[in-house]
């Protein structure tokens, strides 16, 4: 479901580029522009926004969970532990409806 419709959105920052690792493509949503990378076959997408903060959500190789990694860049602790809570709801709708 994400390969084919991936968020525009984590919370209220714009996703700037969708890469697909399950078909090779990364895709920058500001210019529209789609490129094949290197790596592809593996069930595996990444989302990042302009200001280089990413969620990437995999499927788990040895159990039946789905793995999200949340990086987040912001000036202080308390500012990224509040952008990650963003995140970590965001990622949490994103396996609720697939």
């Amino acid at each position: 479901m994400l390969h084919a419709n991936p968020p525009k959105f984590i919370g209220s920052y714009p996703v700037a580029v969708v890469t697909d690792y399950l078909d090779g493509t990364k895709t920058d949503l500001e210019s529209g522009t789609c490129e094949k990378i290197p790596l592809s076959g593996s069930d595996v997408i990444s989302l990042r926004t302009a200001g280089d903060d990413s969620l990437i959500i995999r499927p788990s190789g040895t159990e039946p969970k789905i793995r999200c990694y949340i990086m987040v860049t912001e000036p202080s602790a308390e500012a990224c532990d509040k952008k990650a809570e963003i995140f970590v709801a965001e990622a949490k709708k994103l396996m609720s409806r697939s």
